[in-house]
């Protein structure tokens, strides 16, 4: 059981290593596929929560 307000995140997000959001420095090339997963999960999840919000606050 985890802590109060703790959010499990998939695999991915997890590896790319920074509790503040997907990040990637440019100078080390393309960002390889961890990261894009990572990107991509966590677009997902600032998008369901907006739309959640949009509709508890009916905006």
């Amino acid at each position: 059981m985890g802590r109060r307000g703790a959010v499990r995140h998939p695999q991915p997000l997890r590896q790319s290593g920074n509790p503040y959001g997907t990040s990637h420095v440019a100078g080390d090339g393309p960002p390889g596929e961890v990261i894009l997963q990572a990107a991509r999960h966590q677009a997902r999840r600032v998008v369901d929560t907006a739309a959640s919000l949009k509709a508890v606050l009916r905006f």
